[in-house]
Parts: C-alpha cells; sequence; structure tokens
C-alpha cells in the first residue's frame, strides 16, 4: 500500500495536465467522433467514461493527501567487507523482509546507489582488544549512514513525510550497541531478526515512548543475579558490572568473573529466556529497561556486558543513549573487554544524528 500510494501521488503531480488532457481531450474528441458517425450509444460509454476517470482522479487526489506515511528506508549493517557477499545477504533481506520496491524507488528517485544501503565499518574489530579500533569502526558505519544515506535523503520528496528505517543489524553487539544509541529517539526504526534463514520483524515501536511503558504482566520477569561489594561509608557507589543475556541458561551462564574488574565492582545480571522471533520482542525488552535502568542510574560507571540477539542490543542502546556512563564490553577469549563508552556519542555524533 505505500509504495501504491507513493507513486499515485507522484503520477499524479507530475502527469496532472496529461490526466486532464487525456479527459477532457481525448475523450471529448472521441465522443464527437463517434456522434458525427451515428454511434450514439458509443458517444455516451465515451462520455461517461470521461467523467469516470475525471472523479477518480479528484477522489484519489484527496485520498492520498491524507496519506501521510514515511518512506521505509531498507538498512543492513555487516562486518564483511566482501561486496559481492554483502550485497547477497542485502538482497536475501529485502527479499525476505518484502523490502525489495522500497530498494527501487529510493534508487530511482535518489542518489543513493543499492550498495550505501548495506554498510561495513571497513576494518574487522571483532577480534580487537583495542578501543580505538572499536571506535574506528563505529565511526565508518554512523558516517556512512550519516552523509552517504540519511543526508542524501533528506528533502527529496521520498521522504517528505518521514524517514522510517527498516533495519537489520548483522555486526557485533557493541556495535550494535553504539549504533542503536548514536540514533537514539531521532529516528523511527523497525528491527528484524534473522533465525532459521527466515527473517521476522520482532521490533516495530508506535512511537518513541513505547520502550519506557510499563510492559505487559504476561511477560515473565528477568531472573536476577547479584554479587554486591561491602562498603564503609556512603555515597554513589563507583561501578557496576551489568550482564544482560537473553538466551537459555544451557547456552550461556551469567559469569561475572569474566570481567576484569569483577573482584573490585558490585555485579548484577538478568536473564530472559530465548525469545520466539514470530512473536513481538518490545514487552521483553520494556522488562529488561525496567529491571536494569534503576540499576544503572545507581552508579557512576556502568560495564555492560550483553548475550543477546543483535537487534535486542540495537534496543537497548536506544533507550540508553542518554546514559553517558555505560561503557559496552566484547566477550573474547574468555572475557569482558571494555571496548566502547557512550560519552562518546556527546563528541563525535554526526550533525544530523545530534
Amino acid at each position: 500500500m505505500k509504495t501504491i500510494a507513493f507513486w499515485s501521488k507522484r503520477i499524479l503531480a507530475e502527469h496532472e495536465l496529461l490526466l486532464g488532457v487525456g479527459v477532457f481531450g481525448v475523450a471529448s474528441l472521441l465522443s464527437d467522433f463517434f456522434s458525427d458517425l451515428g454511434w450514439k450509444q458509443s458517444a455516451i460509454w465515451i462520455r461517461g467514461l470521461g467523467i469516470f476517470i475525471l472523479l477518480a482522479v479528484i477522489f484519489m487526489a484527496i485520498l492520498l493527501r491524507r496519506y501521510r506515511k514515511p518512506a521505509r528506508i531498507p538498512l543492513m549493517f555487516t562486518e564483511t567487507n566482501d561486496t559481492v557477499q554483502a550485497n547477497s545477504d542485502y538482497e536475501e533481506f529485502i527479499t525476505g523482509t518484502n523490502l525489495r520496491l522500497d530498494t527501487s524507488i529510493i534508487e530511482k528517485l535518489t542518489v543513493i546507489p543499492r550498495q550505501r544501503l548495506y554498510i561495513s565499518p571497513g576494518n574487522e574489530p571483532r577480534s580487537s582488544t583495542s578501543p580505538v579500533e572499536w571506535e574506528k569502526a563505529w565511526n565508518n558505519l554512523l558516517t556512512i549512514w550519516d552523509e552517504a544515506v540519511d543526508r542524501q535523503l533528506t528533502g527529496t520528496q521520498l521522504v517528505e513525510h518521514g524517514k522510517h528505517y527498516h533495519i537489520y543489524s548483522h555486526v557485533a553487539l557493541p556495535l550494535s550497541f553504539m549504533l542503536g544509541a548514536s540514533v537514539g529517539l531521532r529516528r523511527r526504526v523497525s528491527l528484524y531478526h534473522k533465525q532459521d534463514d527466515k527473517f521476522h520483524l520482532v521490533l516495530e515501536p508506535s512511537g518513541y515512548r513505547t520502550w519506557f511503558e510499563t510492559p505487559s504482566e504476561e511477560v515473565p520477569d528477568p531472573t536476577v543475579t547479584a554479587k554486591k561489594l561491602t562498603r564503609r561509608g556512603s555515597g554513589k557507589p563507583d561501578r557496576l558490572i551489568l550482564i544482560i543475556a537473553v538466551t537459555e541458561k544451557d547456552r550461556h551462564s551469567i559469569e561475572f568473573n569474566r570481567h576484569p574488574y569483577h573482584a573490585r565492582a558490585d555485579c548484577y545480571g538478568l536473564r530472559c529466556s530465548a525469545l520466539d522471533p514470530g512473536t513481538d520482542w518490545i514487552p521483553v525488552v520494556q522488562k529488561l529497561v525496567r529491571f536494569a535502568k534503576p540499576k544503572i542510574e545507581k552508579y557512576r560507571d556502568v560495564h555492560l556486558c550483553l548475550i543477546t540477539p543483535s537487534v535486542v542490543a540495537f534496543a537497548l542502546g536506544i533507550v540508553f543513549s542518554r546514559t553517558p556512563h555505560i561503557t559496552v564490553c566484547q566477550y573474547l577469549d574468555g572475557k569482558y573487554i571494555p571496548v566502547l563508552s557512550l560519552k562518546l556519542i556527546e563528541t563525535r555524533l554526526p550533525r544530523v544524528f545530534s
């Protein structure tokens, strides 16, 4: 419906004169011609057809003026630098999500080529312990999104009613979290998860308030694991190690001793069972936020360790985008390594997203 409405509106805008000539010119000429030949019944039908077309154009114009939906922008983040593989993955994404036509519209109506709609960082930070490499990857992903996509769309007829990004984030969890935090509540997004070779729309918030609404009581509370240091005196505690897991217990356990600071910090773990991709995941994210947010606000420094689908990491980044004292960690060689801080959002965020 979205693409039909867009093309109908575009045709009306660009070919209004042609439609007018067709209705009042061609129909009238044919009607007069048939009348001269004595084909009065045919002339009546032609006049009736012309009136019908005219009324249909007027009705469609009125209807489309009421149609105010943002353009759907299919976007994929990937770590592969192989352009052939990336193009194949993107093709699979837009085919499996019925977003192929939206991609074609973007290619035809803007200067954005298809290859700009799948974005890779140019380096491979996943196996790196260097925050510099991780920051470089995040900055590259965000800069391409900003300069090659978002700015190029701004001001075009395609996005006159806004932008709605449909995102498949196929990158390491710290990068997915930082991308979510970078866009924050500034753009409307829908998030996809791939499982068993199928794509599922699992997170589609109706608005920015959705993330902060009270979760359904039907969603079970996450299992909590906590370890608190014994302190003297009062004041705000210094550091918290927060582990959020959305996976089965027998696959990944919450182990605070995997973090190098575990002996000098309070530790708090949240676990939800693996999620069914055929369901809405928003209530689960809301529940995690409800439990994690009070803890995060209590500490000066929070190290976040994620054991979740990439799409959940992206959503949590959106929610906690205004929390600069969070540092997200990467699991590498049996340890959680701090790699990216949300403080970067305040100093490095591109103009369009700021």
